[in-house]
């Protein structure tokens, strides 16, 4: 492994245990603040950090962003950080995120999906393997979703919905995670993380203001506090982190050390939600988990 690899790989779980700390943080304030402005705020308190540290490259006359790269890098965060996790939240209101986090932590299979077609990755058996355990995990986790709340767990109890919303993050994560890549090539990791994070606080504006309009009620004040906090590190710190496993690693690895996260926002989530996970949750993620490593590697 070159050092590049080791610097990707570090930064990738970085931004694993923020994803997944600042997740159980929106989940307990998730009847204070809609999922639109939890996305709304971390993105637009990102945005002054990114902002800060892509002055000192500017200041030493390093490289802008080529113009080229714009459109992919905001492909890169809007479908990503926008989309999907929005989507996410309605997922994790809905089923929790001990069962949320894990089902969606697939996106890496998508990923690697993806590069196949577009970027030209190799089928392997072993990744076969992996796809196989991948499903297995999610399946456990979803209907041991069921069971605790007392359900049958037949297809008409069970909150589908929840888990499609959870899935279809996944496949937004995997899109966004395809474009970055692409966009990253010859990019400085931080302008490059600036112009995304710039495009997605745009985008929200007008969305926001649109949703509020038509209903949608501003977070309290203790809402807003932790959500701010929250993002300033899971979005923030956690982006720039992104983006340099990306860049050093490569879309699908760095899928695949995202989905590390649900090791990190299981524990919390039981800790500070009290929510349960029993032996079957525990299980179908490490399953998961370990499913979507042979996947990639």
């Amino acid at each position: 492994m070159t050092l590049d690899v080791l610097l990707g790989a570090a930064a990738g779980l970085l931004c694993a245990t923020l994803f997944g700390l600042s997740n159980v943080v929106y989940k307990s304030q998730n009847h204070e603040i809609h999922p639109l402005a939890i996305t709304s705020l971390k993105m637009w308190v990102s945005l002054p950090l990114m902002t800060t540290l892509v002055i000192l490259p500017l200041l030493l006359g390093l490289e802008l962003v080529p113009v080229t790269a714009i459109i992919p890098l905001t492909l890169s965060i809007i479908p990503g950080a926008i989309i999907g996790d929005m989507i996410y939240f309605y997922s994790q209101a809905r089923i929790g995120v001990s069962r949320a986090f894990p089902i969606a932590m697939i996106f890496p299979l998508i990923t690697y999906f993806l590069s196949i077609v577009l970027l030209g990755d190799v089928l392997s058996v072993n990744r076969l393997f992996g796809m196989i355990l991948v499903i297995l995990g999610v399946s456990v986790i979803t209907r041991e979703q069921a069971a605790q709340y007392g359900e049958a767990t037949d297809q008409e109890s069970l909150d589908k919905l929840g888990v499609v919303f959870a899935l279809v993050a996944a496949a937004f994560w995997a899109v966004a995670s395809i474009f970055a890549q692409i966009a990253l090539v010859g990019v400085d990791p931080v302008n490059a993380n600036f112009v995304r994070v710039l495009a997605g606080s745009i985008t929200l504006v007008p969305v926001f203001t649109i949703a509020h309009k038509q209903g949608m009620p501003l977070p309290t004040g203790r809402a807003t506090k932790l959500t701010l906090t929250a993002g300033f590190f899971g979005m923030g710190l956690g982006s720039l982190g992104y983006v340099f496993a990306v860049k050093f690693t490569g879309a699908a690895v760095s899928a695949a050390l995202s989905s590390t996260a649900p090791l990190f926002a299981i524990p919390a989530s039981a800790y500070f939600l009290k929510e349960k996970v029993t032996w079957r949750i525990i299980i179908g993620t490490l399953s998961t988990v370990a499913g979507i490593w042979l996947v990639i590697i």
